[in-house]
């Protein structure tokens, strides 16, 4: 006989009482965010990235996947970009016309590296002074 992972207890026992209705956040401080597109074209992948009111287009090129078993498909990649913060920015918004398109780890990689580049923009573009800004 197979075991019920339902519990038999009142609702009421499981639901804290001092805050009915409320989610609490785990991190009351929002990060600041990114979104990527990833979309399979004829001539490559095609990644859009928007960041901070800055965007960056770039290809990647298709790769033929000799090991399907070392690939990622774009659907997991994306849970891996969103699992913690790159350089302080959080996956926010992950779109893709074929989330189960199979990229080989090289390709992976390129990806990573300039999407993490493409933040190292961000944050060098918004570090820098306003033009007519006063000196003291």
């Amino acid at each position: 006989m197979m075991s019920d992972d339902f519990s038999d207890d009142p609702i009421e026992d499981v639901v804290p009482e001092d805050s009915p209705g409320e989610v609490q956040s785990a991190d009351p401080e929002i990060e600041p965010t990114f979104d990527l597109s990833i979309f399979i074209e004829t001539q490559g992948i095609l990644c859009k990235f928007h960041c901070e009111g800055r965007n960056v287009e770039w290809t990647v090129p298709k790769t033929v996947v000799r090991r399907a078993h070392k690939a990622i498909a774009i659907d997991h990649l994306f849970d891996i970009l969103g699992a913690g913060p790159i350089l302080g920015y959080q996956l926010r918004e992950a779109v893709t016309n074929n989330p189960e398109f199979l990229m080989v780890p090289r390709a992976v990689n390129t990806l990573t590296d300039r999407i993490t580049k493409a933040l190292r923009q961000v944050q060098k573009a918004l570090a820098l002074p306003v033009p007519g800004a006063e000196r003291e």
